[in-house]
């Protein structure tokens, strides 16, 4: 099975509650999936050691400078 990550977005944009941990990093690992919530920064540094170890994205990534939106 691939092992695939995902970021999304959570929360409003205009919540200073959700800021500055507003994006959520998924990844499955072959056999569970694991979330964290994290900064714009954290996610965008999870996705270039997670490219290292062969991850591949699943959905949008940093890259694309799109994301899903999960407060929809």
């Amino acid at each position: 099975m691939t092992k695939t990550y995902n970021i999304s977005r959570r929360g409003s944009r205009t919540n200073p509650h959700d800021l500055p941990f507003d994006f959520v990093f998924e990844w499955f690992n072959g056999t569970e999936e694991i979330g964290i919530v994290c900064s714009l920064h954290a996610a965008i540094e999870l996705e270039k050691e997670f490219k290292k170890f062969g991850y591949k994205i699943r959905e949008f990534g940093i890259d694309d400078c799109r994301y899903k939106d999960a407060s929809v």
